[in-house]
């Protein structure tokens, strides 16, 4: 498909804007969406949208039928990954949809970074190639190939000796593993970064794209603990680079099909603040998300919440709940109902009951 600018296509203003703030610059972002699929993620009227693809078609002068998903890339689309996670299935009807974004978010210890590297091992069996980048050192490399390897937990110094072999991926794009042992479990397409500060972060989103472009057999990209990077940013480059990472996230979810995990923590918010936005001495807080649906691309975002509970007989939280916030079709609109999963946590991972 065509890499000219949609800009030149002569575009209403207020269509030409939702797309560029959803990440589509060029027609060959178009690649593998729909009129459907382009209304949710842009979240324009179904006719505007129509209208883009109509206007795509005379000017490169390709048939309508051309600009619709082929019955592969649509099969593509709507194939399902496991989580690896029961309750998180069920909820998510089946499984994660190729092409979407599922943010994970809960409160320290609920096992969010767990379900993140378990569902590494869903697009592993199925011989996809995964990027796994870590932002508060919470998934090492070792724990993410002892669940590949379905080991028992590993000793200090192999955790060292799998860490020295994942090294070369901080650095470049090495996959995790090279030897035929290795390759037959999977872990040659597994690719590990990690970073530790914003510039880091702002650098990879950068060039995240032309990554992905060299390395298209990578079909899953997990940003685990993704809310680290923007907690020693000020309040404009924050929101400047939130604004970033979605345009970026939704052109490579609509271009590629590439589907997205973001782990995320809550943030701490007091319940009463005085004249000057602080909180008074002795104020009462409560635990909310860090970021609002309208930092993620809309359209193609699930978000759910790990509420873990603790049973007053026990002093460990053994037992939660999953519970599905917003789905692509009801971002930014109030939920009918409250749809929620029972779990228990068992070896580290999260079960159904």
């Amino acid at each position: 498909m065509s890499d000219r600018s949609l800009s030149s296509l002569g575009l209403p203003i207020a269509t030409l804007s939702a797309l560029e703030r959803s990440g589509y610059d060029r027609v060959s972002d178009l690649s593998n969406s729909t009129p459907e699929q382009l209304s949710r993620d842009a979240n324009i009227p179904l006719p505007a949208s129509q209208a883009v693809f109509s206007s795509v078609s005379r000017a490169t002068a390709t048939p309508a039928i051309a600009m619709t998903q082929s019955a592969a890339s649509m099969m593509g689309e709507t194939k399902l990954y496991s989580t690896s996670c029961a309750p998180l299935d069920d909820l998510l009807d089946g499984g994660l949809k190729r092409g979407h974004i599922l943010e994970i978010s809960g409160p320290p210890g609920c096992g969010k970074e767990q379900i993140a590297a378990h569902a590494v091992k869903s697009f592993v069996e199925a011989h996809e190639h995964v990027l796994f980048v870590d932002m508060q050192n919470m998934v090492p490399p070792a724990t993410i190939k002892r669940i590949l390897c379905g080991s028992s937990p590993l000793t200090a110094s192999h955790s060292q000796a799998l860490t020295k072999r994942f090294a070369p991926l901080l650095a470049g794009d090495v996959t995790a593993a090279t030897d035929a042992d290795d390759s037959e479990r999977g872990l040659d397409l597994v690719h590990y970064q990690a970073l530790h500060t914003p510039a880091e972060f702002v650098v990879f989103i950068r060039t995240l794209p032309a990554y992905l472009e060299a390395r298209p057999s990578i079909r899953l990209l997990i940003l685990n603990s993704y809310t680290f990077p923007f907690q020693t940013l000020d309040f404009k480059d924050k929101l400047a680079l939130l604004e970033r990472a979605k345009q970026t996230l939704a052109r490579l979810c609509a271009s590629t099909n590439l589907t997205v995990i973001i782990t995320s923590q809550l943030v701490s918010q007091p319940l009463q603040v005085d004249e000057s936005g602080d909180a008074p001495r002795g104020s009462k807080y409560v635990m909310k998300r860090a970021f609002d649906d309208k930092y993620y691309p809309s359209g193609r975002t699930f978000r759910v919440l790990v509420v873990p509970q603790r049973p007053p007989e026990k002093s460990e939280r053994e037992t939660g709940v999953i519970r599905l916030l917003s789905t692509p079709a009801t971002t930014n609109v109030p939920p009918a109902g409250v749809r929620e999963a029972k779990y228990r946590l068992l070896g580290g991972a999260i079960q159904g009951m």
